[in-house]
């Protein structure tokens, strides 16, 4: 599994630097967003993965964000899930405002 692989060594209290970011496969590079149930379930596991590898105030601290395109269209529905804890932007949104509500500021040049 990556995050075993990628976080191998890193304590609990490192993981305060952590931020787990999550896009599907086969959304890369297309433009498509994953429904907000799928992106949730798929939270929800990496979340559970840091409660049985850690602990569950590990998991619960952990910041996980969903990687993949958010639009203004997508991204309230997003942000609603328990377990989205923000967008890793990589590309404009087309809005200030939706850029806001992504949680994340934007990452991307715009």
């Amino acid at each position: 599994m990556q995050l075993a692989k990628g976080l191998k060594g890193i304590t609990e209290e490192q993981l305060s630097e952590v931020v787990i970011a999550y896009e599907p496969v086969w959304a890369i590079g297309t433009g498509l967003t994953a429904t907000p149930e799928i992106a949730e379930d798929v939270h929800k596991y990496i979340r559970s993965w840091f409660t049985k590898t850690y602990s569950a105030e590990a998991a619960e601290a952990m910041r996980i964000q969903y990687g993949g395109s958010v639009t203004p269209e997508t991204v309230d529905e997003l942000m609603a899930q328990p377990d989205i804890d923000g967008a890793l932007v990589r590309v404009c949104l087309g809005d200030e405002e939706a850029r806001r509500r992504s949680r994340s500021g934007g990452g991307g040049a715009c």
